[in-house]
Formats: C-alpha cells, structure tokens, sequence
C-alpha cells in the first residue's frame, strides 16, 4: 500500500485558496489587455520573463503584493478574482525592472507600489464608478512616475542593449510588429509579441486584429522616428476601444481616430520627456480611452458604450449588436395616443435620457381629461393597457408605487411602477410610470409584440397620467437610452393619415399602431395563386396583353414570385402587410411598373392614408367602382416624375392598373 500524496495531507480549503490566488494574479496580467481569461494571462505572464527575467519577476513580485494586499482590505471578493486589484500592479512592477538599475531596492519598491496600488486601485473605483467610468491605469502613471522620479534614473531603459536573437531571422518591419505586442508587457523580443498575441487570438479575435492594426501602426512610425513607449500605447488603445464602446458600422473609423489621437500625443509628449527626462508611460492611450468614455456617456460623435456591469469580450458585444439588428419595436399600446414629450424634448428628455418618448391620451379638443380633473379616473390615458413593444424577458418589475394625485410629484421614487423587459444583452425596453398594482407579469415571464404587461398610471415622478418608454443599454432603471426606431405606426392628422414602416414619433405628433385590416390583406393577396392576364392599352391606341405568372419561390420563405418575360418581383406577406423584396429584369413591362417603389404595402387603408417607400408617395383613395361593378380599392403613386393608380378588388387582386409619364400613358384592365 502506498503512502498519501505529497498534497494530501495539506488542508483542502489552503489548496482552493492557493488556486483562487493562482487565478487571481493570472487574470491580473490578462485584464491589461481587457480580458479575464487565465490561459491569457498565463501567456502574458510568460511573455514578460522572455526578453528580460528579472524585469518579470519584479513584475510578478509586485501583483502578488497587491493581491495578497487586496485579499485583506478589499470586501468585494469577486473584483478581486476578476484581477481588478493587480492589473495596475503588474504594469508598475514591470516598469520598475524595466526602467529602474537591476538590484535588491527594485524589489523593494515592487512590494511597497505592488501594495499601495492596490489600495489606489479601490479608492479609485469607488469614487470612479458613481460617474461609469473604470480607473483604467491611473494608480500605474501615479506611482510609476514617482517611484522612477525617486531613483531618478534619466537612462534608456536596458532593453535597448540587449540582442534579440529571433529578430536577426526576421525583417525590420516583422520584427517591429512583434516587438510592439511585447511592449504591452515592457518585454521587446520577438518571442515575447508571439505570446502575446497568441493570448490575444485565444481571447478575442476582434482583440487581436485591433491589436494588430495598432502594431501595424506603431512598427511603421518607429521606422522612420523610434519613439519611446509609442508600441505600448498603440497596442492597448485599439483593444480598449473595441472592449468599451459597442459594436458599429463607425466602429473602424472610431478605432483609427483613437490611434491617431494616441500617436499625435505620444509625438508631443516626446518631446516634454526630452526636457524632463521622465517617460510618458500610457499617458497617451489613459487620455484617449477617457476622451472615449466621456464622448460615450454623453452620446456625442457617435460614440456609444457597453454597460459598465457588462462588459464581456468584444465578440459577445458584437452578437449583441446583430440582435439589436433585428426589428424595431412596435408603439407599447393600443389606439391613439399623443406624444406629449419626444427625443430630446422636455427637460427630462435630455442627456443620456434623451431618446425617450412620453405618451398620454387627448380628445378632440386636445384636452387630456374631463373636467373637473381633480381625480385619476378624469385622465383619459388612466388605465388604459400597456403592452410590450418587442419580444423578450421580463427582467425587472416595480408594482407597489403609490399613484400621485393629479399634479403631485413622487421625486424619491422617479420611474413608480414600471416593467423592464430584456431584448437582448444590450437592449431593454422599460415602461414607467404604470398603475399601482396592475403589472400582469413576472420575472422571467417571456413576452411576444402586443402581449399586456400591465396599465398606464400616474406613479413617480409623474404628474398626470403617462407612459414613458425608452429602450436602454441595461436591465435598470435609469440606464442609457439608446436610439430606436419604432415600426409600423401611423401618424393622424386633420383629415390625413401618414403611415410610417419605421420612424421616430415627434413632440406633439398623435400616433397609433398599425393593426392589420383582415379584408384590406385579401384585397392586396387575391389573385396570385397561378397568374393573371392584363389588356393593356398603350397611349389610348395601341393594345397588347401581358401574362404574369405567379409560383412560390425556392429558399425565400413564405414568398411568392411574379414572372412576366425577364421581370420579376418577388412578394412576401408579412403580419402588417405585403413586402415587395425586388424587382428585377426588364422595367419596361406592366409588372414592373406595377411595383416599381412599393418596398412594403400596409394591410390597412383610410382614405387618405399616406406613407413613402422606394422614393415615392403613396396613398389610399376612397373605394371606386369598376365597369364590372366590382367594387375597388384605389391605390395612388406619385414619384420620380411618374403617377401610378392600383385598383384592389376583391377576389380579383389587382384589377387594373393606370402609369403615366409626362405624355406616356398605360391603362391596363385585367381579363378573365
């Protein structure tokens, strides 16, 4: 029988502690280069002992003395296994054997900056986080310039004495590339940018191609002028970039502006470090990285960020953004109600609060109640059903909020009552101000368009009966509007009606959803099952007929596809109406300027109703009877200098159709 194992004996709760402080310190070195993978930070690690050893181990020395530091004074245990303690750490450790004579003393101020970091490093976050922003590495340029001030060392660093024995294998520029991911660790070897940015591609593919740009960059300009510290800069501003701000078709240029930026300070603060003798550091990349946060906060140039309680790898940021992609939500209830405050509107509206909307009811005097008013139940908009706009979870609920009396306000508890639904990882719609009492959902619940979630009420910082709605960027109240766009919806007017397949609802515009007409979708559906003969009658002399011939398309769906000679156009049905998804081959035929500009047909009609598609106008004209008596729904086209009138019929589909352009004119009348 054999003997107990050398770790046996060992007490199993020093073993899990050891391998959570293992972990800890490992996360350390992968979070400067914003990830929280291990494996990362273990080939990060081991990129900082490759070109110089002692330069890592001041740098390993130095994170395990703010971790061991940060286990004792830190209470939120979860930063500190997510490395937010040491990451600085390990930046001023590898500073301090890189710029620093190679002795006992650097080992010293290791453990003492290792310490005294970690303490900066939560008193920061603390104060940081009430304005959602990460400390990023200001407790490492404070201590690192005072520590390496103290030595008062003015020399080059003593990686510029050391050959790279990879490098002579390699051209200039391939080694200058490699040579700026290790720079990120203050290790300039070959060998060093292969670890690094072997870690980068374990972690994020994204990562690693902005990392790459920024090396690209970096080994070109050190071509021409070697600047100090410009590598380290270039490498960690893209990543931080693509890590904080949310995915975009903006994204490349934001990126390339943020290289720039970080480049024209590093060549200025050249120039500053040639006066004083004191390095930059990150300086540069610190200013950019904030400038973007600044800018995302306020929503300005186009910048919008991640939630600062979710940040996750650029990639999951990315699939988040494809899902909020998808399509717009619809209006949250039923009928027509008034936008009493819109996108930057009011003085609640504004900021990072500005894409919100408030919506009430009005009569036809535009009075929102009956008199006298003094009660709840005069409000029109008081009680009336409130829906959820888009798919999703129920993630957060509020249903105990006392309703104010008309005119008071409840400023203790602003959103009152309110449902918070969960889209996607980025995108939440809330809905405030709601009944006391009458949320119909709970957590978890999921929901479809349309499905009551509860009724409009007059609790928080509301005066008179409303709904406020904003989509946000996180599952709490208060959290950043983002923009939206709302889909099929009408805007009513004296005497007209817009319809609008996606828009956003302006102050003082009454709006309705769209419902779906059932007798208005089989006008416009009728007659497509196996196609449909035209007598067309060109300039009120020449005559021809025109087939079309209908089939359902392979691999489209649910659509149907119209062949007329070269033209087709295939059709899709949709809930809210008739999508016409392309039009291709010959324009010439009636088939193509039958549904040239139709990009979508709403299955809804007034007369009067308006709505644009494909750079044209359209509109429902009352009903006109056709010379078979049938009775027809006329649809009117004004665009790009030509007119087109549709008739629907029923049973029929499309019965006839007029064109006109300048002396042009086609009338054509289907045949039975």
């Amino acid at each position: 029988m054999s003997g107990p194992g050398p770790f046996e004996s060992l007490n199993p709760g020093i073993l899990s502690s050891v391998r959570r402080f293992v972990r800890a310190t490992l996360v350390s070195y992968a979070q400067i280069l914003f990830s929280g993978r291990p494996l990362a930070g273990l080939l990060f690690l081991a990129a900082s002992f490759a070109a110089d050893p002692f330069v890592g181990l001041v740098g390993l020395v130095a994170v395990s003395a703010a971790n061991l530091t940060a286990l004792r004074v830190w209470h939120d245990r979860i930063r500190w296994e997510f490395g937010l303690a040491g990451y600085n750490a390990v930046l001023l450790g590898l500073a301090i054997g890189h710029y620093l004579p190679h002795g006992r003393l650097v080992f010293l101020l290791a453990v003492v900056g290792g310490a005294a970091s970690a303490l900066a490093t939560e008193w920061l976050s603390h104060r940081l986080s009430k304005l959602a922003l990460p400390v990023l590495g200001l407790p490492f340029l404070a201590f690192a310039w005072l520590v390496i001030a103290f030595a008062g060392t003015g020399h080059p660093p003593a990686h510029f004495a050391r050959v790279d024995p990879l490098a002579a294998h390699l051209p200039g520029f391939v080694t200058s590339t490699f040579q700026a991911f290790g720079s990120a660790f203050f290790s300039y070897g070959v060998l060093s940018g292969l670890l690094v940015l072997t870690g980068l591609l374990l972690v994020s593919r994204i990562s690693a191609a902005a990392g790459l740009g920024g090396a690209l960059v970096a080994a070109l300009l050190t071509l021409s002028r070697p600047v100090p510290e410009l590598s380290i800069n270039l490498i960690i501003v893209p990543i931080g970039l693509v890590f904080f701000v949310v995915p975009s078709r903006r994204m490349l240029w934001q990126v390339a502006v943020g290289i720039g930026l970080t480049a024209l300070l590093a060549f200025a603060l050249d120039v500053v470090v040639g006066v004083t003798h004191q390095p930059y550091l990150i300086l540069p990349l610190t200013v950019t990285l904030f400038a973007a946060l600044l800018l995302g906060r306020s929503k300005r140039l186009g910048v919008e960020l991640v939630p600062m309680a979710m940040l996750r790898s650029p990639e999951d940021h990315f699939r988040a953004y494809l899902r909020r992609e998808r399509p717009r939500p619809r209006l949250p209830f039923f009928g027509t109600w008034y936008v009493s405050q819109g996108v930057n509107g009011g003085e609640t509206h504004k900021d990072r609060l500005a894409h919100a909307w408030d919506f009430m009811v009005r009569d036809e005097r535009g009075r929102s109640f009956v008199t006298p008013g003094y009660r709840l139940g005069d409000y029109h908009a008081f009680g009336l059903l409130v829906c959820a706009p888009a798919a999703g979870k129920v993630v957060a609920i509020e249903n105990g909020v006392v309703d104010n009396a008309p005119g008071k306000l409840n400023r203790v508890q602003n959103w009152g009552n309110y449902v918070i639904i969960e889209h996607s990882f980025l995108e939440y719609s809330i809905l405030a101000h709601l009944q006391q009492g009458s949320v119909g959902v709970r957590v978890g619940a999921a929901v479809n368009p349309g499905t009551v979630i509860g009724r409009c009420g007059n609790s928080g910082y509301s005066g008179q009966p409303h709904l406020h709605y904003q989509l946000q960027a996180g599952p709490v109240p208060g959290s950043d509007a983002l923009a939206t766009e709302f889909h099929d919806y009408l805007v009513l007017g004296e005497g007209r009606e817009q319809f609008f397949g996606r828009g956003v609802p302006e102050q003082g515009q009454t709006v309705q959803p769209m419902v779906a007409a059932e007798s208005v979708r089989r006008l416009l559906l009728a007659g497509f099952d196996g196609g449909a003969a035209f007598a067309v009658r060109r300039d009120s002399a020449h005559v021809s007929q025109e087939r079309w011939n209908a089939s359902r398309a392979d691999g489209d769906g649910a659509a149907t596809v119209v062949r007329c000679g070269t033209t087709r156009v295939v059709l899709a049905e949709k809930k809210e109406g008739l999508s016409v998804r392309r039009v291709r081959g010959s324009r010439v035929t009636l088939l193509a300027r039958t549904f040239e500009g139709l990009e979508f047909v709403p299955f809804y009609s007034r007369p009067g109703l308006e709505f644009q598609s494909g750079g044209w106008r359209h509109a429902f004209g009352r009903r006109e009877p056709l010379a078979t008596g049938a009775d027809a729904l006329v649809l009117e086209s004004v665009g790009k200098g030509q007119e087109r009138r549709i008739w629907f019929a029923e049973g029929i589909g499309i019965a006839k159709v007029e064109w006109i352009s300048g002396s042009r004119h086609i009338v054509a009348e289907r045949q039975r």
